[in-house]
């Protein structure tokens, strides 16, 4: 069985990222850095928001951070404005951040706020109607409250001439690293996961050749069925460990489907090999010896012989159902890593191509999708 390199599975750390750029937003400006902190006796990543919002001390913000090329937050934590300014902490990580370009945001929602500050805010910052966009409205604003007319329109002036809506939300971008070691990084995470993928289709494959042991000739390839068992355990940890340990040590990894699917397929081969095992040297393996000396019986089974053998045959269709879907699992989410829409090298036509010459390896009874 071959081993992957440990070597390949290495992740580049970065102690400090580039400063990040802020975004004039309309209601935010903000920026985000990105440092190694000491908790107690380890070492973690923090990542540190700081910026300027127009809104009352008070207004609760969510600021989170985000994977570069997915639309949901890594961690967020909400805070408070504080003389129209915020901070934030987001963190710590034990795992490290690889190179890219990290979204950071931070939203607004009027929603979120309690009643009182939505008072506040109702009165403060007008959310209800805006002045510039209703001329009846503003003059008679203006006529009404005009030490507040004028405060308003100071302050929609500062923000662009626009008015503040119930959600808003600014951004900036967290860099760690540079745009060729985020390439690097990316390659040689692509490289773990070729070699993941081929290891784990060759373990799967010897799987699916351990027949049940001919009468009279012995257990399959061991005099000791668990020494069998252990081995072929020991293969897979040498190939299941590398993956798992890349993807626990870090907090964002490049592909990340493809890491999804090869953790399903070979979690399924435990399932599969458990029911391999069965066949060749447990429950499935007796079951279908006592259908044999039933059947052999002939004619001179009685009722409960009978009733015995269509159970034990029963229960023998519904583990080969299962074992078949262990099979379809292993090789539709083999197969996507590879080949998938998300895949390590995309394209539908070598998937295809790559299941049917497995199927015609192994000879699967079902329908290749």
């Amino acid at each position: 069985m071959r081993r992957l390199i440990p070597a390949a599975a290495a992740a580049m750390v970065f102690l400090f990222s580039q400063a990040a750029r802020a975004h004039d937003g309309y209601k935010f400006e903000l920026k985000a850095g990105l440092k190694k902190v000491q908790r107690g006796k380890g070492e973690f990543a923090m990542v540190y928001v700081e910026g300027h919002a127009h809104y009352p001390d008070g207004t609760l913000l969510r600021v989170g951070i985000r994977h570069p090329n997915v639309e949901t937050y890594l961690k967020s934590v909400q805070v408070r404005v504080s003389k129209r300014l915020f901070m934030a902490e987001i963190g710590p990580w034990e795992q490290h951040f690889p190179p890219g370009r990290y979204p950071v945001i931070v939203e607004f929602e009027f929603e979120d706020q309690s009643k009182g500050m939505q008072d506040t805010l109702q009165s403060h910052e007008d959310i209800a109607q805006c002045l510039v966009n209703n001329p009846e409205f503003q003059a008679k604003y203006k006529k009404d409250n005009p030490e507040k007319y004028e405060q308003f329109m100071k302050e929609i002036k500062a923000n662009g001439g626009r008015c503040i809506g119930k959600k808003q939300s600014g951004s900036c971008f967290l860099e760690v690293g540079s745009p060729e070691d985020a390439e690097r990084d990316r390659a040689e995470e692509a490289a773990l996961l070729r070699d993941g993928a081929d290891a784990a289709a060759e373990l799967f494959s010897g799987l699916m050749k351990v027949r049940p042991p001919a009468p009279g000739a012995g257990t399959f390839d061991a005099s000791d069925p668990r020494a069998w068992y252990n081995r072929w355990r020991d293969d897979w940890t040498g190939v299941e460990g590398p993956l798992r340990r890349r993807s626990a040590s870090l907090v964002w990894v490049s592909l990340p489907r493809v890491h999804e699917c090869l953790n399903s397929a070979l979690l399924n081969m435990l399932l599969l090999q458990d029911a391999v095992h069965s066949q060749a040297f447990g429950d499935a393996a007796a079951w279908a010896a006592e259908i044999e000396e039933l059947r052999a019986l002939g004619e001179g089974l009685t009722k409960d012989q009978r009733r015995r053998r269509d159970h034990l045959a029963g229960e023998l269709r519904r583990f080969a159902e299962l074992r078949q879907g262990y099979e379809r699992t292993i090789a539709e989410n083999l197969a996507e890593a590879k080949f998938g829409k998300e895949g390590i090298e995309p394209s539908a036509e070598n998937r295809l191509a790559w299941l049917n010459a497995l199927k015609d390896d192994l000879g699967f009874e079902w329908e290749i999708r």
